[in-house]
């Protein structure tokens, strides 16, 4: 989603707010220049409404309730540090065409909640130009596969409408022209140690077998104790003083990968929330919370666990991510006109092991072990990918896109090698596999390499509905209580979860009884976790949201500028995000979990900067890896 932040940038020269004046011996400067050249526009009217195609966009700005318009997006890949002196954009020859009628209208994201209905969305007042800047400026820090880098976007606004006139303009052309400084002193890394295991004291005799088989392994590996973290570390809460650690041994010992072990306490009772930010004393390992509200009445999280902050060190000078920019004491804060600017890109590849016993440490210990011991070549069930969906919005009367089986059809067409499996709803009338309990557990037990599941969530299970029968119930899908039923023994898949809160690492089996959001029965621990720690099978790792997940409908046009045009669930909010991580597997090469996690958060953010749009800054907070982000996947 691109939102318009006026705040940012109105002319056409800006020099970054995060630079510095230079020393007197600096760097010499260096320019990027990159250009863009536009075609005249192409309208066509359907239902009393003017969409607009202009060949050489490759992006739109996409406000609900404002009119979609295509834009032209730039990335640059800058040294990490880097000061920018200017952004320059300069856009040729403006031509004005008259419209007849209104230009089509962005449509709002649409939450994975129960009702699964595309709503309407109210046109919203717009000034006399939309839209009312010429540019707008993201920058971040962040790992680009082992090395630290700058990222930096510039979306620019070819196409501007002017509503009062009924007037459509497009320029010729857009030149950006970026001139920076290379840091006089680059940060330096150190480089004995690649794995960093943060655990409370209670399991580390248990995680001793974990750090041997990393070190055979080639992955050189650090446990630091969550209690001796606390006690050496300064900072306003725990997570804030395990976070300065996190940043300390980055650049002291050069890790890149960050393994949380520890969930809460118990799987009967405890708190998951200790204040707005944080949960600490119930667990064994620190948890953080936003403060990020997107919206009202039904749909709204009242905050949600992100792991991501500790992956986000660095803002693009250099300085501490704190994810409280304006000082208040409220982390990644996003309520009104209250607002944290948050980097949001991975500086480490961060994933949790959400134990509450040591026998589930030993459990997962063994899992990875075993897992990576065996290469893939001597797993025949490892090239099989089961993708799992059906219709997930009600979009009937439009566009009758069942965005289930096209998302997961979007990440099976990444993976060249592998075959698909596919149980979807669509196959209830053909004698196909199709989303229930039997045919999804049968299937799995089976093995895999990969599971993709695209549809509706909670803490307690996975659903979807059969395809344009809204009115009826729901697909029973796959719940909590069917998980123990896996027998896949060490034919272990990694597992993305397309839904809402099935990540929700917080959950008790009695937490329903105390107003706990979203579980509304006796589930001890979230459905994510369940398929991990599965002694009998399960999952090797899972990726899937702690919070309320939001997609998109219709298929407007190429809303990720990637040249395919794919339904927009595809292409926005959750649908893309999941799909970028097969893609940094299937078509990047990208084999080790945390990197192909960071690789699509990146890719995300570079696509839909976090701090333009709610939407797009939720859908990355909230989507956790739960397991090894060292993990080869499909083994050694």
């Amino acid at each position: 989603m691109k939102r318009i932040s006026i705040f940012l940038v109105i002319g056409i020269v800006v020099v970054s707010g995060i630079a510095s004046a230079l020393p007197a011996n600096h760097n010499a400067s260096i320019i990027d220049r990159q250009t863009a050249v536009f075609s005249q526009p192409v309208f066509s009217s359907t239902n009393g409404a003017t969409s607009v195609q202009v060949s050489g966009t490759n992006a739109w700005v996409n406000d609900p309730g404002c009119p979609l318009i295509p834009a032209s997006q730039f990335h640059f890949l800058l040294p990490f540090e880097a000061t920018i002196q200017s952004v320059s954009v300069v856009y040729g020859q403006s031509t004005e065409l008259p419209l007849s009628q209104p230009l089509v209208l962005a449509q709002a994201p649409v939450p994975l909640g129960t009702k699964a209905v595309a709503q309407d969305v109210t046109p919203v007042a717009l000034s006399a130009c939309y839209p009312d800047a010429p540019y707008l400026v993201a920058s971040g820090a962040g790992l680009n596969g082992q090395s630290e880098a700058t990222f930096l976007t510039v979306t620019c606004y070819p196409c501007r409408y002017y509503p009062d006139r009924q007037v459509f303009s497009v320029s010729s052309q857009v030149t950006v022209t970026v001139t920076y400084v290379p840091p006089l002193s680059p940060k330096q890394f150190g480089d004995e140690k690649d794995l960093l295991i943060i655990a409370p004291e209670k399991f580390a005799s248990a995680l001793q077998p974990l750090v041997t088989h990393k070190e055979t392994m080639g992955v050189r590996t650090v446990l630091k104790t969550v209690e001796d973290i606390l006690a050496t570390y300064t900072g306003r809460d725990a997570p804030e003083k395990i976070k300065y650690a996190i940043k300390d041994l980055r650049e002291t010992l050069g890790i890149r990968y960050v393994l949380l072990v520890g969930g809460m306490k118990t799987i009967i009772f405890g708190t998951p929330r200790d204040d707005a930010n944080q949960g600490t004393a119930d667990w064994y390992l620190p948890a953080r919370y936003t403060n990020l509200y997107e919206g009202g009445g039904e749909y709204v999280d009242p905050g949600y666990l992100s792991d991501l902050y500790y992956a986000d060190l660095y803002n693009q000078n250099g300085s501490f991510s704190s994810w409280d920019s304006n000082g208040n004491g409220i982390f990644a804060e996003w309520h009104g006109t209250s607002k944290d600017i948050l980097d949001l890109y991975p500086d480490v590849y961060v994933g949790r092991l959400a134990c509450e016993n040591l026998q589930e440490v030993k459990t997962v210990v063994d899992k990875i072990d075993t897992y990576e011991s065996t290469p893939s070549s001597a797993k025949s069930w490892f090239s099989t990918m089961v993708v799992i969906g059906s219709d997930t919005f009600n979009d009937t009367t439009s566009t009758n896109i069942y965005e289930g089986e096209a998302e997961t059809t979007k990440s099976l067409s990444y993976m060249t090698n592998f075959t698909g499996v596919k149980i979807w709803g669509s196959n209830k009338d053909t004698g196909g596999l199709i989303p229930v309990p039997l045919d999804i557990v049968k299937t799995i037990s089976k093995g895999a390499g990969f599971v993709a599941f695209s549809g509706h969530g909670s803490p307690e299970r996975w659903n979807t509905y059969w395809p344009e029968a809204f009115n009826e119930k729901r697909a029973r899908g796959l719940w909590y209580y069917n998980l123990p039923f896996l027998h896949n023994g060490e034919k272990l898949p990694v597992v993305v979860i397309g839904g809402c809160h099935n990540s929700e690492y917080n959950v008790t089996a009695t937490g329903f009884l105390h107003g706990a959001p979203w579980v509304y029965s006796p589930v001890p621990e979230c459905f994510s976790w369940l398929f991990v720690r599965n002694p009998r099978g399960g999952a090797i790792a899972t990726f899937g949201n702690t919070g309320l997940g939001y997609g998109a409908v219709g298929n407007v046009s190429d809303l990720d500028g990637d040249g395919i045009n794919d339904p927009d669930c595809c292409e926005a909010l959750g649908g893309y995000l999941e799909g970028q991580f097969f893609k940094a597997y299937g078509v990047e090469g990208v084999h080790v979990l945390g990197e192909a996690w960071g690789a699509a958060i990146t890719q995300y953010l570079n696509t839909y900067p976090g701090m333009h749009d709610i939407y797009d800054c939720k859908t990355v907070q909230e989507w956790a890896m739960l397991g090894d982000p060292s993990l080869m996947i499909g083994g050694y």
